[in-house]
């Protein structure tokens, strides 16, 4: 690699993994680590310090998906294919400064959703108009999710589209506070939405129940923030939560008539009592005595003309969201009572059956700083803002299954799924199972 001295280029390194402990993952990338510094001091002594863009990037491969003792490996198409996104997805790309909409995220994604239109196209007149109209008043989703360890905090960024989106981990240990890194991933999102001089819906939610310390917490770096075009709302999910649907079991006679061999069976008793020498004058029952009184076999019906509005459904992709009409306390103690502002859940198919019982995810809005029109109900307002977030979370669970992070079982949003993965990985690595704490 000393040699390689391209500029603007990503540099990829496929590390293959030997090991099976999880504690192993720890090591390869504190090599890696060890591999950056050592490349970027060499290229800079060689091109006599100039700048260099290059950038590295680390995919990690077991060994069993390169090779084994007892067979050939191959990989089947959905395995390569996820592997390539990944790598695509974790390479940088060159930010074009000269585009004021472009949000400074270097990463872009294999995998995005469409814009949706905006529903209402805010003409106002004000001494400070917005840049970009069409834009105005854009949503950004911030994810993060704590260790059980309390050691690690996992932060994921993403747009509704799925066009930019960043992840960064924190480490807790020793005297650092939540507070810091709540004020780092603070600074990051304004520093990433800054270049588009609109008003920002930022969504911040944490996976699991958000303390009224954590809620203050936002609250004052939103207080202190030099952008006032910043509309907050803080939320929290469950993506194990307490309610359980579970289908109406079918009974015997419904199992009976909705059969399909039941149906055949009636179909073949009523042919069956058809008799070959019927009576009647007006129907003609040929015998296997009269072949010269055949009739003419009936000309085969034409398929009917492909409908071009015809639509493939994914029934798996079925969702819904439910606003409660109570507030759900999302405290963990049992003393402390901590109600939402409005609480709901959002469900969807786990198979194609109906006895498959849908996967939920509770949502709670904890906080919303945008201001309610006059004389309009706060509630509605806020189970308002709720559904527009269960709207925005379905299109981002799509589009994690799209991307092979999640399974059909899974209704967890992108973000949210991601800081999960992330927080209880880092946590494997370096906890107890790890043998060795953080550095």
């Amino acid at each position: 690699m000393h040699g390689v001295t391209a500029k603007n280029e990503n540099i990829v390194i496929y590390m293959i993994n030997p090991f099976k402990e999880a504690a192993a993952i720890h090591d390869l990338c504190a090599c890696f680590l060890a591999l950056i510094h050592t490349y970027y001091a060499a290229v800079a002594h060689v091109q006599k310090k100039k700048s260099v863009n290059s950038s590295l990037v680390l995919q990690i491969v077991p060994i069993d998906s390169v090779v084994t003792f007892e067979a050939p490996v191959f990989l089947d198409p959905s395995s390569t294919a996820k592997l390539a996104r990944e790598v695509y997805d974790r390479c940088p790309v060159i930010i074009d400064c000269s585009d004021k909409t472009d949000l400074r995220i270097p990463s872009r994604a294999s995998i995005e959703l469409e814009m949706p239109l905006p529903k209402v196209i805010h003409f106002q007149l004000t001494e400070t108009p917005p840049s970009d109209i069409l834009h105005e008043n854009s949503c950004f989703h911030i994810a993060y999710c704590q260790s059980l360890d309390k050691k690690w905090i996992t932060a994921a960024w993403i747009d509704n589209t799925g066009k930019y989106q960043a992840s960064a981990s924190y480490c807790l240990h020793g005297a650092r506070k939540f507070a810091e890194v709540a004020r780092e991933i603070w600074e990051m999102t304004v520093e990433i939405i800054q270049p588009r001089k609109v008003t920002w819906r930022l969504f911040i939610v944490k996976a699991g129940a958000m303390s009224a310390n954590e809620v203050a917490g936002w609250l004052e770096l939103q207080a202190s923030s030099k952008s006032s075009s910043i509309a907050l709302s803080l939320l929290s999910t469950k993506t194990t939560p307490l309610m359980d649907i579970t289908p109406k079991p079918s009974t015997a006679t419904d199992i009976t008539s909705l059969s399909p061999n039941s149906q055949s069976a009636n179909q073949a008793a009523t042919t069956h009592t058809t008799s070959i020498t019927s009576p009647q004058p007006l129907i003609y029952s040929p015998t296997p005595t009269s072949p010269s009184t055949t009739p003419l076999p009936a000309d085969t019906p034409a398929l009917p003309d492909t409908d071009p509005s015809a639509r493939l459904l994914d029934l798996t992709d079925e969702s819904w969201g439910i606003i409660l009409s109570y507030h759900l306390n999302v405290s963990n103690s049992l003393i402390y009572y901590n109600p939402s502002l409005a609480s709901g859940y959002l469900m969807k198919r786990a198979g194609v059956s109906e006895l498959d019982a849908p996967v939920i995810m509770e949502v709670n809005l904890m906080y919303c700083s945008e201001k309610i029109g006059p004389g309009q109900n706060p509630q509605k307002w806020y189970d308002g803002v709720l559904k527009e977030v269960l709207i925005m979370y379905r299109g981002l669970g799509l589009l994690a299954r799209l991307r092979g992070m999640e399974g059909v079982m899974s209704v967890k949003p992108w973000h949210i799924g991601l800081v999960e993965k992330g927080a209880e990985a880092l946590r494997l690595c370096t906890g107890p199972l790890g043998g060795r704490e953080s550095e």
